[in-house]
């Protein structure tokens, strides 16, 4: 497929770009995949029916070795070839939010006491048993003290009433006006893909440039499908999807790039609006006013290592 661009008209006024480049990804051939799983199999007698997790880098190796047979590039950059290229004009505004998942973890009275144990250099089972030996640890040593009213009394039978179920707990909760303390930590899940949303405004004012918007739109929304998997010419069954190719996206300015760097994206959403403020229309049928937005999501999370490297 040819490149594309907008706008055609006056583009000495727009220096900033953004640069949409597909990449096209080669799947690995079945011949390595064939020498890769008989690798794989012969660590598998080897190691008798259970595989152990390193058993994983016999597939990798294998996989690696046979590729690097095939030609002296690095099968990183064998595999991937760039094709088409949409070159767009930069938005005024462009929103990329970077962010990390975390959830709550409840230490609760002995992970807590763990934690500051830890924290002031004793071992985690000298903290765990300090913590089980010393205050008030159960219903008996609350009842064991001169004074009964005491806030770590009440907190103790509070603390002995919660392990007879929700109904018994929550009553003596009420009564002792004590709960408690579940010690919330926030603990780090997982990293989300990061989202590349793009809006663009593009009014065809040539039939050249209407025509080259129509083939824009177009080139995205194929690219956005995946393919099919047919059963066979005389079986006109969809089997499976052939995973849609990614996009090298980056930023421009009067031709050196600009911004945060991103990995290679997969496009998500396309939306196209047409006659967004009028109902305008060129001679041939073409619509005038059309609004196009992207939305692309990074193929892998990133790491603290990938920031420093400018992504």
């Amino acid at each position: 497929m040819p490149d594309y661009s907008y706008p055609l008209e006056d583009q000495g006024d727009y220096k900033g770009r953004v640069i949409f480049t597909l990449i096209e990804v080669e799947p690995v051939s079945t011949e390595i995949i064939a020498r890769a799983s008989k690798d794989f199999k012969q660590v598998q007698d080897q190691n008798g029916e259970e595989t152990k997790p390193d058993d994983t880098e016999a597939l990798t190796k294998a996989i690696e070795g046979f590729s690097a047979e095939q030609s002296d590039k690095k099968p990183q950059d064998r595999e991937k070839q760039l094709g088409s290229k949409i070159t767009l004009y930069l938005p005024e505004n462009i929103s990329i939010t970077d962010a990390v998942q975390y959830t709550n973890l409840d230490l609760g009275t002995l992970g807590a006491t763990v934690e500051a144990g830890v924290q002031s250099g004793a071992s985690i089972a000298g903290a765990a048993v300090k913590s089980m030996t010393e205050g008030v640890g159960s219903f008996m040593d609350a009842f064991s003290r001169k004074s009964f009213d005491t806030p770590l009394a009440r907190l103790a039978l509070s603390r002995t009433a919660s392990k007879f179920g929700d109904a018994v707990g929550g009553a003596v909760a009420l009564n002792t006006r004590t709960v408690i303390n579940p010690n919330t930590r926030a603990m780090l899940e997982s990293v989300p893909l990061r989202e590349l949303p793009f809006t663009f405004r593009m009014i065809g004012r040539t039939k050249q440039e209407s025509d080259e918007i129509k083939n824009i739109i177009k080139f995205f929304r194929t690219e956005l499908y995946p393919g099919t998997i047919q059963a066979g010419e005389s079986i006109p069954i969809s089997l499976g999807y052939k995973i849609p190719n990614m996009f090298q996206v980056r930023f421009e300015y009067d031709g050196k790039e600009i911004a945060t760097k991103f990995l290679d994206c997969y496009l998500r959403t396309v939306s196209v609006v047409y006659n967004t403020e009028n109902a305008a229309f060129h001679p041939d049928g073409n619509f005038s006013d059309i609004q196009l937005s992207l939305n692309f999501t990074e193929s892998r999370a990133l790491t603290r290592e990938l920031i420093e490297e400018g992504y």
